[in-house]
């Protein structure tokens, strides 16, 4: 899919060159003609968005009481800071 995304922009542009040269009596050619390569280009978006990776995932912790990378917890350390330092 990564070889047609090139496409995307392309089929709107080359529909608005062609519509640009076209006279005015076959404008309904170039409408229709306009409305085709916006509908492809949407349809290309989608299957590129579909093909796309999706979020990178976080490390869960091994144990449910450890710490990762060694941080401290913040509401035992709370408890003796003032509250402005516990937000």
């Amino acid at each position: 899919m990564t070889k047609l995304l090139w496409l995307i922009p392309a089929l709107p542009l080359a529909a608005a060159a062609i519509g640009a040269v076209t006279p005015r009596r076959s404008r309904a050619l170039s409408s229709t003609l306009a409305l085709v390569a916006m509908a492809a280009g949407f349809v290309l978006s989608c299957l590129a968005l579909r093909d796309a990776p999706g979020p990178p995932r976080t490390r869960a912790s091994t144990s449910p009481g450890s710490n990762p990378a060694g941080s401290t917890s913040n509401s035992a350390s709370c408890s003796t800071r003032s509250p402005r330092s516990c937000s």
